[in-house]
């Protein structure tokens, strides 16, 4: 006795058993993110590359701000750097662009004194 479900994997998409073929693209991806979305738990810590996808540069960048200790780190079965240190670390980086505000590109407005 055959089960048949509606359902059926192929080749890395789903198809819908129906009359027609609909395909509906099924990637880790988008199954990762759908459960993000679900948990709304933010993690504690995260490891090495996801720091530097947060953070917007490199694993070596992220090396050098644990070295020079301005990120937080501990050892758990590998390398894992604190949320509080980077968003510490954010905070000072923001707070640092705030005081040294670049000057506006261009040519200065001039003054309408009449």
């Amino acid at each position: 006795m055959r089960i048949s479900f509606p359902l059926s994997f192929e080749k890395g998409a789903l198809r819908v058993s129906n009359k027609r073929k609909f395909y509906m693209p099924i990637t880790i991806t988008s199954l990762r993110a759908r459960a993000a979305a679900s948990s709304q738990v933010e993690p504690w810590a995260y490891p090495p590359k996801a720091t530097a996808r947060l953070l917007g540069c490199g694993l070596t960048h992220v090396f050098d701000l644990l070295n020079t200790g301005q990120l937080e780190s501990y050892w758990d079965g590998g390398r894992k750097i604190t949320a509080e240190s980077i968003k510490a670390h954010i905070a000072r980086c923001r707070a640092a662009t705030e005081q040294n505000k670049p000057r506006k590109r261009g040519r200065p407005k001039k003054n309408q004194s009449t």
